[in-house]
Parts: structure tokens; sequence; C-alpha cells
């Protein structure tokens, strides 16, 4: 977003303040779905999303053999029967709109967290899913990298095969599940709304 201030707008990059977002999603304790491993991904399905070709990596995977659910929560912001359709008859599950708490419940209980968006100013789901200790696998797109640090795996959201590939890598190898949650929790531990509203607060005092 801050670069796209600065090309669009021709601003000074020394003008430009960053402040970031933190986990907000309450974590509660409504059970976790029982229905067998799924993956999750949260967002409404509108084109930016790219769902259409996560579902085309799920259909990839299954074909080898895994045994996951997909499930994209989110309203249907016109990509829904699309996606249905790009499903093929594999297990991909559209929850529509969710109360905070079942998003959460949902969340808690994925065995990871996928977010293949195309474009994003920041990217609050990776962190609410690390605060949860569930592993994400995201785009290498616009802000994603930065928002996750060194606790996802990344792949090019426009290669079927590498996001694929990042997806097996995460619930295949139980190491490196393992080594994701714990570096996920660190990562969503370093932002607070404390800190943004301090950095906030320290753009006015310097305006001032």
């Amino acid at each position: 977003t801050a670069d796209d201030v600065v090309r669009r707008y021709d601003v000074d990059p020394g003008r430009v303040r960053i402040v970031p977002n933190a986990p907000s999603l309450p974590i509660g304790d409504e059970p976790v779905p029982d229905e067998g491993p799924y993956l999750l991904a949260v967002g409404d399905l509108r084109p930016k999303k790219n769902l259409l070709r996560l579902v085309e990596a799920f259909r990839a995977l299954r074909r080898e053999g895994l045994e996951h659910r997909l499930v994209l929560a989110g309203v249907d912001g016109g990509e829904g029967e699309r996606v249905r359709a790009a499903a093929d008859g594999e297990p991909v599950q559209l929850t529509g709109w969710l109360s905070d708490a079942r998003l959460d419940a949902l969340m808690r209980g994925a065995d990871a967290l996928v977010h293949p968006s195309l474009y994003e100013g920041f990217g609050l789901v990776l962190v609410e899913a690390m605060a949860r200790g569930v592993p994400v696998a995201a785009a290498r797109a616009t802000a994603l990298p930065e928002t996750g640090g060194d606790a996802a795996e990344y792949f090019d959201p426009l290669d079927v095969a590498d996001m694929a590939a990042a997806i097996r890598r995460v619930v295949g190898d139980r190491a490196r599940h393992a080594e994701l949650a714990r570096r996920g929790r660190a990562r969503a531990g370093q932002l607070s709304w404390a800190a943004s509203a301090a950095l906030t607060a320290a753009v006015y005092e310097e305006l001032l």
C-alpha cells in the first residue's frame, strides 16, 4: 500500500509511515470441526483472492492422495459458482458468512491456512492463523511476505504447481509443520494494537 501511494500520487517515500495491524479475532472455546483434516482459506470469493488456482492445486494434491478437505470461508463476491465448478467433485466447502466465534473455531481446527491472494495491503488473516498456532502457506506477493516474515511457506500465486508444492511441504512434513506453528506464534506475538497505537501517535507527534 505504501508503494502504491508513492507511485500513484507521487509522494516522497520519506514522508510515508507504515503502521501494521495486529491479531484481533477473539480466541474462543467453540468446538472445532471434527469431520477430518482440512485446509482453510479465508476471504470473500472474488477474483483477487485467486481461489480458482487454489482449487486447481488442491485437486492436484488430492490426485496424489491428500486426505484433506478444502474449506473456503467467506461471503460470495461473485466467484462461488466458478469455484464449485472448478472443484469437479472434490471436497471443497464454501461456508458463506461466519460469526467471529465460528471463524475462530474453524481456524483453530485447520491443519494449515492457505492464502493465495494476488493483492493484499497487509494480510491480517495470516497473523490470525499464526496466533492460533496454525501453519501458513501464502502467496509471495504484495504485502504478504512482509507480514508473514519467516513464519510462512511461500509460493508463486500464478503457479499452481508451486502452490501445491508449498501446501505439500506444510502438511506433508510434520517437522516443518511444527516449526511453522512455532514461528507463527512468535511472529504474531510481535504485533499488537498497543504498538500500532503508539506508532500512530508518533505520526501526530511528528506533525506537531
